[in-house]
Formats: structure tokens, C-alpha cells, sequence
């Protein structure tokens, strides 16, 4: 009963104590982590400092440029390509390349002309078995032994005609060539792809003219068909009489000739 008389006394003393403590102990606190907060001006050793902003590089998957320098530092902004002519985007950080603009010209075939169409003025040639290939233009053949005659013919349109032709024997002409010992053939061309073949008997034969009794023509290369000059690009033409009476010789006939081959 003493006891608890004596700390019944004590009590607010030692409330008032507790309470001025925790005050002390608050007040303390407070100090002292305002001790520890470094100035935000001041750097802390250890610390991790906020550093400012880092630009971030690119992959393009696109190779560099040819301007580019390879030995740059990685951190480095890259700046965009200036194209020539223009400014580069503001902001920029990827060069996109710029395909060529130049074009390739492809080199066209040049067209093989026809025998007849190069030169001042057409010709038709002479190739195979002669001593060279050789041209002939109707001025060539005029220098020639000339042949000026009318040929009986028979074919489907008009069934039988009568024309006066001009020319040069076409014998004459491969020997102008230099025809060779061994040819055995002669084959003449048109233009078109016609052609007519002969054996070097038939060249050198003479045919008749079933209107006109015991006249014998030659089988030759005309220039001129009754008193006008062919013209165009291929102005020749073939033409021979008949073996025999009723025969239809014009089918052998060949217009707008460009080569004679020699077999």
C-alpha cells in the first residue's frame, strides 16, 4: 500500500517525462534528416546523376553511304543525308538512300538491210560458187550485152500475155561473177522469199516463143518491162520463154530479185 501510494504520486511526473522525451526524440529526428539531404545543386559521391537526354541511333538495315564516315564515335547523332538540289528533314536522325536516277540506254539491234536498199542505188547479188560476191545495179547491166525482146507467156492471171522485156542474159551475169568450173545449180530470189531453181543446162538454154515461130530467147535478167523501168527497191526480174508449145513458163517468172546463189 506504500508502494503503490508512492508511484500513484510519481505518475504524472513520469508521464510528463515520457511525453518531453518523444517531443526531444520527434524534433531530433526531423534535424537530423534534414542533415542528410544533400542540396540538390550538389553532386553525391556514388550517386547516380540524371544526365541528360541521349539520342538514340537507328538501324536501317541499309548499308552506309559512300558519305558516310565509318569512324565515328557510336554516340554520335548521325545527320540526315543532304540530297543535292534540297534541304534534309528537320528532326532527322535516319538517311534514307536515294535510289539512281540514271537510265541505262540498251543498244538496239541495227536492222540488216535487204541487198537492194543500200547504197545511192538498188542491186541484187551474185554469192556462192563465182570468184567473189558481186553486186549488179541496172546501170551495171546496161554496160552489159542488152537483150531487148518480147516473151509469149502463159500462167492463171492473165492466162496468155505478150511483154516486151529488156535486159542482160543471166549467163552473162555469172560470168561477170567469175562462175565457178564445178557449179551445178542456180537459184534465183525475190525479195518476198520466192524463189526458182535451174540447173546450169537450163541457163544456158534458148526457148521458144509459141506465137512466134523458130525465135529463140534467152532466159535473162530484166530491167525494163514494156518501155518503163522498174522502180522501187527491187527493180529486176527473171524471165525466160517456153520449152515447148502450151507450156506455162510464167510460173517461173521471179519479180523483185535481191540474190542469185550459185550451187
Amino acid at each position: 500500500m506504500r508502494g503503490l501510494s508512492r508511484w500513484s504520486r510519481l505518475r504524472p511526473t513520469v508521464l510528463m517525462a515520457a511525453a518531453i522525451l518523444a517531443l526531444l526524440v520527434g524534433t531530433l529526428g526531423t534535424v537530423w534528416g534534414c542533415g542528410r539531404r544533400a542540396p540538390a545543386a550538389d553532386a553525391v559521391p556514388g550517386a547516380a546523376t540524371p544526365s541528360a537526354s541521349v539520342p538514340v541511333a537507328f538501324t536501317t538495315g541499309l548499308p552506309p553511304s559512300a558519305s558516310s564516315d565509318s569512324s565515328a564515335s557510336p554516340s554520335a547523332t548521325p545527320s540526315p543525308a543532304t540530297s543535292a538540289g534540297g534541304s534534309s528533314p528537320s528532326g532527322s536522325s535516319v538517311s534514307t538512300p536515294t535510289p539512281s536516277t540514271t537510265k541505262r540506254s540498251t543498244p538496239k539491234p541495227k536492222p540488216t538491210p535487204s541487198p537492194s536498199t543500200t547504197g545511192a542505188s538498188p542491186y541484187f547479188t551474185v554469192n556462192g560458187k563465182v570468184a567473189a560476191t558481186t553486186r549488179f545495179t541496172a546501170a551495171d547491166l546496161k554496160k552489159m550485152s542488152i537483150v531487148s525482146d518480147t516473151y509469149f507467156s502463159r500462167g492463171k492471171d492473165p492466162k496468155e500475155a505478150t511483154t516486151a522485156f529488156v535486159g542482160v542474159r543471166l549467163r552473162d551475169i555469172l560470168d561477170v561473177a567469175g562462175l565457178a568450173a564445178d557449179a551445178a545449180r542456180v537459184t534465183v530470189t525475190a525479195a518476198d522469199g520466192y524463189s526458182a531453181s535451174f540447173t546450169l543446162r537450163q541457163v544456158n538454154a534458148s526457148y521458144i516463143d509459141e506465137t512466134r515461130p523458130g525465135v529463140s530467147l534467152p532466159m535473162i535478167i530484166a530491167y525494163s518491162e514494156d518501155g518503163v523501168p522498174y522502180s522501187g527497191a527491187h527493180p529486176f526480174r527473171l524471165v525466160m520463154g517456153q520449152t515447148v508449145a502450151g507450156d506455162y513458163n510464167r510460173q517461173y517468172w521471179v519479180k523483185i530479185v535481191v540474190s542469185i546463189s550459185v550451187l
